[in-house]
């Protein structure tokens, strides 16, 4: 998998600040001359799934979908595979970090049912999963069904919670070692 630009995509009840390793992030891939899409979703008190793909696909054109490294948080990953699912274009590779694949008592049911995992797994270079087992929000089970729906690698925690950590230094690892400028 090589890249040349990352999009973030925050999630439910959050911004393109937060959660707080967002804003660490940025300022780390920007030592390293990465570029980085960041945009706010609408609504993300209500989100509404039309509205967050076509942002999506307002920041990242298409034909910029092979050199592009989707981050999803949480609400995010699902804003991403309903993209990737309406898309001609596969990703360069996409990052879930604790994605859930229900409700888990959200308002949030126009991003599920609108994509077929076993359609989708081929519109990524590579598939990365971050889940912890003490995430109060998305159970770890979550992270295992993608895994295995979508075939990628599986990063399981014990102590991240939501990932609402100031600091995200195993997503920074990985976003650095498969970073190749592309033109």
């Amino acid at each position: 998998m090589n890249f040349s630009q990352v999009l973030l995509v925050h999630g439910f009840k959050a911004s393109p600040m937060l959660p707080p390793w967002i804003p660490w992030l940025l300022s780390e891939l920007a030592k390293h001359g990465i570029r980085v899409l960041n945009p706010q979703f609408p609504n993300p008190l209500q989100p509404q799934c039309p509205e967050w793909v076509e942002k999506i696909f307002e920041t990242v054109p298409v034909s910029d979908f092979p050199k592009t490294l989707f981050i999803g948080h949480s609400l995010g990953g699902l804003a991403i595979l309903n993209a990737l699912s309406r898309s001609a274009a596969a990703a360069a590779g996409v990052v879930f970090v604790g994605t859930p694949m229900d409700t888990t008592g959200r308002p949030i049911e126009s991003f599920l049912g609108g994509f077929d995992c076993a359609a989708v797994s081929h519109k990524a270079g590579a598939w990365f999963f971050f889940y912890s087992k003490d995430d109060p929000c998305v159970p770890f089970e979550h992270g295992a069904y993608y895994q295995k729906k979508l075939t990628g690698a599986l990063s399981e925690f014990t102590d991240r919670g939501h990932f609402e950590q100031e600091r995200f230094p195993e997503l920074l690892s990985l976003i650095l070692s498969h970073y190749e400028k592309l033109s």
